[in-house]
């Protein structure tokens, strides 16, 4: 912070000692008499007080992250009660969810204002707008498995919130399939889940062809808020659950030298608790992956023949091979995934 009167700087960042910020921090936020900077850090709302020359975490969530605090004027916090509270989005790391918190500023004490299912963030953390004319109203973006992303509008109590845009009317004349987390044990004994996306026809008592969707050392499950759980395109997984799939996101984390044992271990396990809740017919699966699901998806079908069809894309088959693989301008791009990323 740089004072324009006596030209003196300081560092608002040696306020805060705990433990080193976030990579990703989002930009601080200042109160209405510039005497307090608030931020979002390690999942609380953190206070700096130019004042007493400290920063202290304001709120914590029991079970929650807080993801974002909402600006006002791009570098102001957004306050109501008459600046005695201000509005954050938090994440349900268990719940697979996000949602609106209303936290005191003066307390730290937080109140639920909506958890729906729907993801806040899915089309960028800064998607969030605030007015005052008329009365405090917030307008954001929500989406979740069944509705693509639209623009809501809501008072800060969020008592009647209002879709204000349709962006894809093209969707009107399907009906989505609904989605589910659910929960199993790997061979080890760990606990894992997935997001289960049901077929738009399903019906309980029948059983559907499940498609996995994988994708080693990813957790999935995440994607449970997410429009056709989170793939764009041609990859939406609406798109196998309108035509009577189920699929299937399952958790799939891997260990440094079996990777693909690791994922044997852990979707397998999940594919079987699908059967076992009278969903997916045992003899009518499939998987498919993406890049490092590519690979996850080979990795699969050398060590189980219980799936009757798998679509690779864009993955490796060899490992050593794309490790040691150059361009003709003598990159090697793959190196890197080898040596640092899920590879």
């Amino acid at each position: 912070m740089a004072n324009l009167s006596n030209r003196s700087t300081q560092n608002l960042t040696h306020l805060h000692r705990q433990r080193p910020l976030d990579r990703k921090v989002e930009t601080p936020l200042w109160d209405a008499e510039g005497q307090n900077v608030y931020f979002v850090n390690d999942g609380a709302l953190w206070l700096a007080s130019l004042a007493r020359n400290s920063a202290l975490p304001l709120a914590q969530i029991p079970n929650r992250k807080i993801r974002l605090a909402i600006p006002y004027l791009h570098d102001q916090l957004w306050t109501i009660d008459n600046g005695a509270s201000t509005v954050v989005v938090t994440q349900d790391d268990l719940g697979k969810q996000d949602g609106f918190y209303g936290v005191s500023l003066e307390t730290g004490q937080s109140t639920k204002l909506v958890e729906k299912g729907q993801c806040y963030t899915c089309s960028g953390e800064n998607h969030l707008a605030v007015s005052r004319e008329g009365g405090p109203q917030l307008a954001y973006v929500a989406e979740d498995a069944s509705s693509s992303s639209d623009i809501w509008i809501s008072s800060p109590d969020f008592q009647n919130p209002q879709c204000l845009t349709h962006i894809n009317p093209q969707f009107d004349k399907y009906h989505f399939g609904a989605a589910q987390l659910i929960a199993w044990s790997s061979v080890d004994g760990d606990e894992l889940h997935g997001a289960l996306l049901l077929p738009a026809d399903y019906r309980k008592g029948n059983r559907y062809p499940l498609i996995v969707y994988v994708l080693g050392g990813d957790t999935l499950s995440d994607n449970l808020d997410h429009f056709g759980l989170g793939a764009s395109g041609p990859l939406n997984l609406q798109m196998l659950a309108t035509r009577g799939y189920a699929i299937l996101l399952p958790d799939a984390p891997q260990h440094l030298g079996t990777p693909m044992l690791d994922l044997a271990k852990t979707v397998l396990p999940g594919v079987d608790k699908v059967i076992s809740m009278g969903i997916a017919d045992p003899v009518r699966l499939g998987v498919m992956g993406h890049s490092y699901g590519g690979y996850s998806v080979l990795s699969l079908i050398v060590q189980t023949a219980r799936f009757k069809a798998a679509l690779e894309a864009d993955g490796m088959g060899d490992l050593i091979s794309a490790y040691g693989e150059m361009r003709k301008d003598g990159t090697a791009f793959a190196t890197s995934i080898m040596e640092q990323d899920q590879a």
